[in-house]
């Protein structure tokens, strides 16, 4: 039969086998996938069967590796009683969960060698009166021993179970509270999901910390970079008004899971369907005339303002005007950006005067760092907690395809992601140059003319603006093939594309 193995995320033990899942500074000494074999125990990590070049340990902390347990047999295919019933042969076990304070857990009923710590369940017992009991010590046979645990069909305390007389109880991620069934997941929770607390706080005291401990479940109020706040008033216990501040590392989101509905399978009846088809008909009227409104009144505005220039409505004074207000759009958006990443600092030390403004991620103080990629045509912004320069948080702003790059525009989104703010939607949707808009200090490429065939795919930044012999708008822009002694490629503005419009507000980001 052949071996199979499982990761489970707990404290490894000396011998066993762990698999890196999430490497962090490593310093050359082991990355993700690596399998490695625990040599020794550590408060807050393992130690290795590796060595660094200098001939140090390599240790391993806890929230970097998941331990291989082997699986050679589910339990539901050892219904080798004929006296079992079908509950005896159940694959899964709910039960209390001594580190969740009790919270109902469902275990999986594994046919396999256990190890030290592990819980283990006689296997021809009913999944109701099976005696459970944590293993203290393995035999080469496969035996195991525990602590003294009293069987009530014998009248006595039992000690072990031989190596064919047990099953070992692994648990899931499926937790029951009040009758529904969650499953916990290691991500961020978001605002208004919920979250159980699967490590006590730091601050625990005869294993009981007055904020938090490993069973709480709370609700989330406010998301950060290394915490979120969360409302605990729902558990019998809680400190003050309840809402503590509980580490990303400490807690599991609680996503439900849904039974299916019993008439989903059920065909719609004729009456169903075109009631549905009237109601999504309205609902689109409905959308189309406000949209439709909200159209007629701005064209009504666009004339108003022609009106009163003297313009005599023509198509092209309709089109000379949207050009311009496509510009001036783009301007006031980038502006807004660029106040943007001073405005959502806020005020720290209320004693002093004037009172420093800082970035904060959470509950914590952080210093930003933006790191710009114009090959990529990405920002990225990334939070270090001032108290100790770890990174707790990172944003990733991407330019869309065909649309006009612009670092102030992605430092912005990049930096509101960081810090777990909204992003307006007029970052995203931010309008691009008009046509033929072009500046110097602009990035622009060649798409077409003599540029694009004598220097494919050139691009560069706009040196200087002129004007060709036939009155049109015409450029030099600094490229790596040009052929000229100054560096440039000379060609018409049409037959050019900008690329990135950053340099245009360089000197107003300057002056913030």
């Amino acid at each position: 039969m052949s071996v199979k193995y499982r990761e489970v995320k707990r404290k490894a033990k000396v011998g066993e086998r762990v698999r890196i899942i999430n490497a962090w500074e490593t310093y050359g000494a082991y990355e993700n996938g690596d399998e490695a074999l625990v040599t020794r125990m550590l408060g807050s990590g393992v130690q290795i069967d590796r060595q660094y070049g200098n001939g140090g340990s390599v240790v391993v902390a806890d929230n970097e590796y998941a331990v291989l347990e082997e699986v050679t047999e589910a339990v539901a295919s050892l219904a080798v009683n004929a006296t079992e019933s079908p509950a005896q042969a159940s694959s899964v076990l709910i039960r209390p969960d001594p580190s969740l304070n009790g919270i109902q857990r469902e275990y999986t009923l594994e046919k396999r060698k256990a190890s030290v710590g592990d819980a283990v369940m006689h296997m021809y017992r009913g999944a109701s009166d099976g005696i459970v009991a944590t293993v203290t010590r393995t035999d080469d046979d496969g035996a195991v021993r525990f602590l003294d645990v009293f069987d009530p069909e014998l009248g006595r305390y039992v000690c072990g179970f031989n190596a064919d007389a047990y099953v070992v109880l692994t648990p899931t991620d499926v937790i029951h509270i009040d009758g529904e069934r969650f499953r916990m997941v290691e991500r961020k929770a978001t605002v208004g999901e919920r979250i159980i607390v699967t490590v006590s706080g730091e601050w625990a005291l005869n294993g009981k910390d007055r904020y938090s401990n490993a069973g709480d479940v709370a609700k989330v109020r406010e998301c950060g970079g290394c915490f979120v706040s969360a409302d605990l008033t729902e558990n019998k216990r809680y400190y003050q008004d309840g809402v503590w501040s509980v580490n990303h590392e400490r807690y599991r989101v609680l996503e439900p899971i849904t039974k299916p509905s019993a008439n989903l399978s059920a065909p719609a009846s004729q009456e169903d369907v075109v009631a549905a088809l009237t109601v999504n008909l309205s609902r689109l009227q409905r959308e189309f005339d406000e949209y439709k409104a909200e159209t007629d009144a701005q064209f009504a505005e666009i004339a108003a303002q022609m009106e009163a220039k003297g313009c005599g409505g023509s198509d092209a004074d309709y089109v000379k005007v949207a050009s311009g207000s496509v510009t001036n759009r783009r301007d006031d958006v980038v502006r807004r950006a660029i106040a943007d990443i001073e405005g959502v600092k806020t005020p720290w030390n209320i004693n002093a005067d004037p009172q420093p403004l800082v970035y904060v991620s959470g509950i914590c103080v952080v210093d930003v760092e933006f790191v710009i990629n114009r090959e990529k045509r990405t920002v990225a912004a990334i939070a270090r907690w001032r108290y100790n320069g770890k990174v707790v948080a990172r944003g990733i702003a991407k330019c869309a395809p065909g649309d006009v790059f612009n670092t102030h525009i992605g430092r912005a989104i990049a930096l509101r992601r960081a810090l777990g703010l909204e992003v307006p939607q007029e970052y995203v949707k931010c309008p691009q140059p008009a046509e033929g808009d072009v500046r110097v200090g602009d990035i622009v490429a060649a798409t077409s003319g003599m540029a694009a065939s004598f220097f494919p795919q050139s691009s560069g930044v706009v040196t200087s603006l002129k004007r060709s012999l036939t009155g049109k708008q015409a450029l030099y822009f600094r490229s790596s093939a040009a052929s000229r002694s100054d560096g440039t490629i000379w060609t018409l503005a049409e037959e050019v594309a900008v690329i990135d419009d950053s340099a245009r507000y360089d000197s107003e980001a300057d002056a913030q």
